[in-house]
C-alpha cells in the first residue's frame, strides 16, 4: 500500500486570520508532507489514490470573535469546530474524521463566516491527515 501523510500548522510567529467564508486556511509550517499531496500554497490536500483517510484539525481563537473552522471535502462541509464569542479569554477546539476518498478528491479546512483563528510558535491551529489504507 502507498505511504502518504502530512501535518501542518500556521506560519511561525503570530498570525491572525479573519475572513468571510469560504476562505481556505493555508498552513505554511509543514512538519511532514510524504507524497506531496498537501499544497501549502492553497491549503488543499488532494488524494493521490483511492482509500480511507484520517484527518484531524484544531483551532484556537480569542473570545472577542467566533473561533472555528470546517473540514471540507469537494466543496461539501463534513465536520467542524466552533466557539462563539465569550468572556473567558480564549477558546480551542478539535475534530477528526475518517473519509473515503477517490483519486483527485480535495480536502481542506475553511474558516467559519467572519470567524478567526490564531496561532504562534506553540502550534495551536493545525491540520493533519494520512492514508489508513488503499481501496
Amino acid at each position: 500500500w502507498n505511504k502518504m501523510g502530512f501535518q501542518g500548522e500556521h506560519p511561525v510567529g503570530f498570525f491572525l486570520v479573519i475572513g468571510k467564508s469560504p476562505q481556505s486556511v493555508e498552513y505554511k509550517r509543514i512538519f511532514s508532507n510524504v507524497g506531496n499531496a498537501y499544497d501549502h500554497n492553497t491549503g488543499v490536500f488532494t488524494a493521490p489514490t483511492n482509500g480511507l483517510y484520517y484527518f484531524t484539525f484544531s483551532t484556537y481563537g480569542y473570545s472577542t470573535h467566533a473561533a472555528g473552522a470546517v473540514l471540507v471535502k469537494n466543496a461539501v462541509r463534513q465536520i467542524s469546530t466552533y466557539d462563539s464569542p465569550s468572556t473567558d479569554g480564549s477558546d480551542s477546539g478539535s475534530n477528526a474524521a475518517v473519509l473515503q476518498l477517490s483519486t483527485g478528491d480535495k480536502v481542506h479546512v475553511e474558516l467559519w463566516d467572519n470567524g478567526q483563528v490564531f496561532d504562534n510558535l506553540n502550534g495551536h491551529t493545525t491540520f493533519s491527515g494520512f492514508l489508513l489504507f488503499s481501496l
